[in-house]
Parts: C-alpha cells; sequence; structure tokens
C-alpha cells in the first residue's frame, strides 16, 4: 500500500515520558513533527537516507515503542479517472459543472466513479453495437474492440464456420462485407458511451473501461436500418458470444421478425437495451419499437438532463419505458472524415465522367445551379426523352479507405414513380447495384430508391452510402430511366463530394444527445454487473438496474421505475432471487385492427384492459419484491 516517503507514526507504551520519546526518535534518526491529543501516537520525519522501513524496524525495538508504521495514504472512495475530458463528461460525474453551455445540478448523475470502486468492467463481457458500424481505429477504442479470435484475418476462409468469411471485427450486414467501419459517426458516438477505455490519459471514458465492443453495421450515413440487416445481426451478436445488445435506434410499426430476433437472443441470456426515441410521446399510447415490445430481456431507456428532469425530446411510458438515463449534450468518440473527391461543375466540363446508354444526353447546363455557373442534368435545355435509359458515370478510387459516402444536391422534375434517377455502384464496371438515397427537406428526411415526381423551387441535399466499393478502384453512376409516356424538365445535379474515413485521434469527440444516447449508459451499465456477476441472468440484471434507480419526481409517471439509473446502487443491491421483467414486461394497451398485430390502429380503451394492466404491473412490482404474487 502506498505510504508518505519520509514519515513513520510511532506509538508509544502508556506513561513514557517526554525525554524517553525524544531520546527514541534521535535513535532513529527522526523527529517528532506532529502528535494527537494523547500523547502516546506521533508523526515523525526522518532525517536524510534513513528509509521508512529501517525507521519502521528501528522503532519497533525499542521497549518504550508500542507500534511503528508507515503513514499510510488513503484516497476518497470515487475512482475518477485520467481521462482528460472527464469533466465533461456530466451523466457519469455530474458536480454541477458547465457542459456545452449548460449548467448542470450536482448528483444528477449515475455516480459512475462510486461504481468503479467496485467494478470498471471485464474484457470478457462483450457489447453487441448494432448501428452505423465503429470507427474500430479510434484511440479510445481500439483497445476495447472485440475481435474473434476464431478467425484468421483477411484469408477469405470462414475458419470458425459461422456463414461469415474474415469477421475479425464483427459484420457489415448493409453491404455484406467484414469491414463493419462507420461512415456516420453515430455507431461510434455510441461505443465510446458504453465502453470507451477509461483511464489510459486519452480522451473520454466509458461506463466499462475494459468491455469489449462488437461492431455490426447495419447501416450506413442513409440514416436507416431495416429488418433484413437487424435481424441477422441480433442473430449474429447472439452466436458470438455478446452479453449486451445495445439499440439505439427503433420505429413505429410492430416487427414480427425483429421481435422474435429479440426473443432469441432473449433464450440465448442476453440483454437487450433499447431506447425508448425522441418523439416527447406516450409510448404506451403510441407504441415504439423494439422498446415496446414485451420481452423480458428487453430494459427501454429514456432520456435525462443535466438537472434530472426528462429531457424535452424523450419518449416515456409508465408502463413502457423502464428507466431514464442521461442522454443531453453527451461527449463522445466520433468519426473523422476527409474530402476524396468533389466535383461543382463550374468549369463547364464533364471530361472526368463516361456517359452512355440509349437517348443519353447527359452534360452540364446553365439553366439551374446551385453554385454557379453549371450543374450536372440529365437532358440539359429541355425536356428529357421518352425510353431512355442513360448513365453518367464516375471512376473512384477508395483503395484503403472505408465508410465511403456520395452527397451533393439535386433539383427537378420527372413522372412520378415512372421516370426515374437512381444511384448504382460496382466494383468492377459489370454488375451494378441500386443504393438507396437520402434526401433532406428542411429539418427532416425522407429515404428513396431512386429521385422521382416533383420537387419545390429549392435545391435538395441528399447522400448516399456508397460503402459497397470501400477498398477498391470502383465505379458509381447516375442512371435516369423514363417510360413510353410523358416527360419533364429532368433533375440538376450539382455539388458533388465523396467522403470517407480518415484516421482517427483521440481529439475525434463530439456533443449529441438523445435517447441513442441514453441507451448505451445503461448498456455500459449492464457490463458492469456482469462483470461482477458473469452468473447473472439478463432478466436478473434488468431487477438490478430497476432496483438501484435514484427516484426522481420528474420521472413519476413517465418511466415505470421512477427514476435515472444509479451504477453504484445497481452494483451494490443484492441479486434478485426472482428476477422481474422490466416496465416493457407484458402490459400494452394498444387495440388492432386490419394491421400488423400490435401495430397502432385505433385507441378505444375499455374500463376493463386498463383495469388489466393495473394488475399486471402490480403483480410485476411484487415480482420485483420477491413477493409471490
Amino acid at each position: 500500500m502506498e505510504f508518505v516517503p519520509g514519515e513513520v507514526v510511532v506509538t508509544f507504551k502508556e506513561d513514557t515520558p517526554p525525554h524517553m520519546r525524544a531520546q527514541a526518535h534521535r535513535r532513529a534518526p527522526s523527529r517528532a513533527v506532529k502528535r494527537t491529543r494523547s500523547p502516546r501516537m506521533e508523526l515523525v520525519r526522518l532525517m536524510k537516507d534513513t528509509s521508512v522501513e529501517a525507521a519502521v524496524a528501528a522503532y519497533r525495538s525499542m521497549p518504550e515503542v508500542h507500534s511503528a508504521q508507515p503513514n499510510y495514504v488513503y484516497y476518497p472512495c470515487e475512482t475518477t479517472p485520467t481521462d482528460r475530458e472527464f469533466e465533461h463528461l456530466w451523466g457519469l460525474d455530474n458536480t454541477g459543472q458547465r457542459v456545452n453551455f449548460v449548467d448542470g445540478t450536482p448528483d444528477a448523475d449515475i455516480d459512475a466513479p462510486e461504481a468503479w470502486d467496485i467494478e470498471t468492467g471485464k474484457s470478457d463481457v462483450v457489447i453487441a453495437v448494432i448501428d452505423t458500424g465503429i470507427d474500430y481505429g479510434h484511440p479510445d477504442l481500439a483497445d476495447n474492440m472485440w475481435v474473434n479470435a476464431g478467425e484468421i484475418p483477411g484469408n477469405g476462409i470462414d475458419d470458425d464456420g459461422n456463414a461469415f468469411i474474415d469477421d475479425v471485427l464483427g459484420w457489415d450486414f448493409f453491404d455484406d462485407d467484414p469491414d463493419p467501419m462507420d461512415p456516420d459517426g453515430h455507431g461510434t458516438h455510441v461505443a465510446g458511451i458504453a465502453g470507451a477505455e477509461g483511464n489510459n490519459g486519452k480522451a473520454v471514458s466509458g461506463v466499462g473501461w475494459r468491455l469489449r465492443l462488437m461492431a455490426l453495421k447495419v447501416g450506413g450515413s442513409a440514416g436507416f436500418f431495416t429488418t433484413f440487416d437487424l435481424t441477422p445481426a441480433i442473430d449474429y451478436a447472439t452466436e458470438m458470444g455478446a452479453k449486451v445488445i445495445n439499440a439505439s435506434w427503433g420505429g413505429n410499426i410492430f416487427d414480427p421478425a425483429l421481435r422474435e430476433a429479440i426473443a432469441r437472443a432473449g433464450n440465448g441470456g442476453i440483454l437487450f437495451v433499447a431506447a425508448a426515441g425522441n418523439g416527447a410521446k406516450n409510448i404506451d399510447l403510441s407504441p415504439f419499437y423494439p422498446a415496446s415490445y414485451d420481452l423480458q430481456n428487453i430494459i427501454s431507456v429514456a432520456a435525462t438532463d443535466q438537472n434530472d428532469e426528462l429531457a424535452h425530446f424523450s419518449n416515456f411510458g409508465a408502463v413502457s419505458v423502464d428507466v431514464g438515463a442521461p442522454g443531453t449534450n453527451i461527449l463522445s468518440t466520433y468519426v473523422k472524415r476527409m474530402d476524396i473527391w468533389v466535383d461543382d461543375f463550374d468549369d463547364g466540363e464533364i471530361s472526368d465522367w463516361t456517359t452512355g446508354g440509349n437517348n443519353n444526353s447527359w452534360g452540364t447546363t446553365r439553366d439551374l445551379s446551385r453554385s454557379l455557373p453549371f450543374s450536372l442534368a440529365d437532358s440539359p435545355g429541355g425536356n428529357y426523352e421518352n425510353d431512355t435509359a442513360a448513365w453518367a458515370k464516375m471512376d473512384i478510387d477508395l483503395s484503403g479507405l472505408s465508410g465511403a459516402v456520395l452527397s451533393g444536391t439535386v433539383r427537378g422534375s420527372s413522372e412520378e414513380s415512372l421516370d426515374q434517377l437512381f444511384l448504382q455502384t460496382s466494383r468492377n464496371n459489370q454488375d451494378w447495384f441500386f443504393r438507396k438515397i437520402e434526401v433532406f427537406s428542411n429539418s427532416e428526411s425522407f429515404l428513396e430508391d431512386s429521385i422521382t415526381g416533383a420537387m419545390d423551387e429549392a435545391w435538395r441535399f441528399f447522400r448516399i452510402d456508397i460503402g459497397s466499393i470501400d477498398g477498391s478502384a470502383g465505379y458509381f453512376r447516375f442512371f435516369f430511366e423514363t417510360n413510353g409516356a410523358n416527360t419533364d424538365d429532368g433533375w440538376y445535379l450539382d455539388d458533388l463530394r465523396v467522403t470517407a474515413n480518415a484516421e482517427s485521434t483521440e481529439n475525434d469527440l463530439r456533443y449529441l444527445q438523445g435517447t441513442s444516447m441514453a441507451a448505451p449508459l445503461v448498456s455500459g451499465l449492464a457490463g458492469l454487473l456482469l462483470s461482477s456477476n458473469p452468473d447473472l441472468t439478463a432478466p436478473q440484471a434488468v431487477s438490478l438496474i430497476i432496483a438501484g434507480v435514484d427516484k426522481k419526481e420528474g420521472l413519476s409517471g413517465k418511466v415505470a421505475s421512477g427514476g435515472r439509473v444509479n451504477a453504484f446502487n445497481s452494483l451494490a443491491s443484492p441479486v434478485p432471487q426472482t428476477p422481474a421483467t422490466g416496465g416493457n414486461g407484458g402490459c400494452r394497451i394498444v387495440t388492432t385492427g386490419g394491421g400488423a398485430p400490435g401495430e397502432e390502429t385505433g385507441w378505444l380503451l375499455p374500463i376493463f384492459t386498463v383495469f388489466a394492466c393495473f394488475l399486471l404491473r402490480r403483480k410485476k412490482d411484487q415480482a420485483r419484491r420477491g413477493e409471490n404474487p
């Protein structure tokens, strides 16, 4: 144990006179510098070149000395990491400090330093981050990335026989390849909250300092995930040994395939942490999935602010949402982006492009441009022709790069749903694949397989994930296809840009807010609980997280537990013998009509439905207390 150099604590026997104490100090040699109210104990400072060990031995050999020992050092019972931005991580430790221009309330946090006195997280506990991927090279994440020990990197062989070739760090289900690099930043931010390496002297700390992060990419910069990608990602996490799945995403449609995959994960012992959503809605009445699924392995999370109030944007639900967790002004790891290619067409040339196809008339025009004087158009100077199938193609070298995104602006019109502008990518200039397009209108965005119809008199920003050609000298092309009737002005493109991930530094951080940020705090807490008690079941972990909350007036009636998570309380709580479900344990006030099971179709709520929910809540509360319901 650490002690103060050059100091010894000496306790003399009763009735030892002052002159004998002084003689003892001279023999040591040392001098007394302080004594307690009882004169028996004295702090002595040693003469130069006298070691603490030698002085202690000397004092102990003296008949007038009762005891002698080093002056041991103790620290407050709060483990503070060395990460230089820790003071800005208010969700972990809120002293009332100002973070991102907002003042906080002391102790409106999850008591992470107190929890770290008990557990900081073990490397055999894996959190699967199902999201936009993870920047696995980020200095605060690299050492905590999960590695598939059964796979040999880059040999093109499925070494572990799991049907995924070279899945060393996880898998990209969006592009169906072994590189789960994050082109967006959302997944990297989430990963850092749950498990950025702590106490390493770098930028930030996650809740679990040594937890492992499994990167499962299910979408890119286009900002959407699908059933087809999410479901196998959940199954992959289950098969490959994850203990926790973080789901910082959701939607308002009941999805049977997704629910079944989460249930399979539950059967595999996996805790599923779901964000409650950012619509400021009561999801007891307007369900938000997967947070609203009635499965015992799900814990759903609302967001709280720096003053322990429900965040203004957060969904809530006294039945459907289990707990609150900090979710505003959250600083965490982020990706670094760089421009790979830019074309604003201002020189009026498209000599770097290749065009072709039926009725091809691709070229530049002065008729419309976002940045004067030129733009790219499928039919410069007039309407397009019927039966067009023409393209404008660009070679793009992405060798050694990842997370590629094409963005730009678009304006124009074509026959709705029949005459369409597509974006396609290819690695070999022969096999072409369609990419979804995210088009932004004001503060909202919408996803399209193609651009079609009529836009208003404004340029729209768009972006397209082209990660399917990451790491290669590939191609992308705009492909315009029309039918045999009706024509229109066509489409104009300007200010095109391809960006990709650059090598991140520890300074690549960002503040974000949302229930997406609250959920990984709970995932990290689950990782601490499973590190401390490896035999814990998912429902038991849910019960411990709920039992440990700090009750807050602003969350009463808003979340089932009535509180914001407290990591220390949960770690210090006894393991429940009868684990209970969380707030989403089965009571849903949802009526159905002709839609899918659980889909919102009407809200006639007969009194017996409300009463049934009351009884179920009562039974769940009794179960949490260990009573026989």
